[in-house]
């Protein structure tokens, strides 16, 4: 098994422990919401309080795992009792929302993924942006440049547009990674050039 099979595996464990672990206490404690990359206030802090001051022996006990979102270099979010997460599913980037037991509730392609053939600098395919979710929609920069947002509701798109062809602006060598930034009612984000 090559190393960087090894390393998704890894990751993929993690996000799933992750997010079983904030979507267990999200369930018991109704958890604040996590809508964007790094929190709420995007500084990595949780608002939540009452948390365990110690893990028990061997670590939190896993509940539940979510498979099939395919591959990714992004984090979940959890808004108002459902997650959202990314992922490279064959040679499409998609968006999955479940529910806090693991069901699907949603789907949607946002476009083509990164990979070889569109991004012949990365080792690492997969998708690099977390969604951002305000009020009702959901924000989404796709590795190629495509910005686009979808109703939290059912995944349908609403508006859309291509950084590289609307902007000129350029891909980046390892893509575009940024998970926009929404203030008001502006969808903030770097198109490069």
């Amino acid at each position: 098994m090559s190393k960087q099979v090894q390393f998704i595996r890894r990751r993929v464990a993690i996000l799933t422990v992750f997010v079983v672990t904030v979507g267990v206490q999200a369930g018991r404690a109704h958890a604040a919401d996590w809508p964007q990359f790094r929190g709420p206030n995007r500084d990595g802090k949780s608002p939540e309080t009452g948390l365990l001051k110690q893990w028990p022996a061997g670590g939190p006990r896993l509940i539940r795992t979510i498979r099939g979102f395919g591959h990714r270099y992004s984090s979940p979010v959890i808004v108002q009792g459902r997650i959202y997460i990314t992922g490279k599913v064959k040679d499409y980037l998609k968006i999955l929302c479940f529910d806090l037991s693991g069901n699907k509730i949603w789907e949607t392609t946002h476009g083509r993924a990164y990979d070889g053939e569109t991004a012949p600098h990365s080792p690492c395919p997969g998708v690099r942006s977390t969604p951002t979710v305000h009020e009702d929609m959901l924000f989404l920069l796709g590795c190629l440049g495509k910005l686009a947002a979808y109703r939290i509701s059912d995944g349908k798109q609403i508006w859309s547009m291509d950084l590289v062809a609307d902007l000129g602006g350029r891909i980046p060598p390892w893509g575009y990674a940024e998970s926009v930034l929404v203030d008001g009612d502006k969808v903030i984000c770097t198109p490069g050039s």
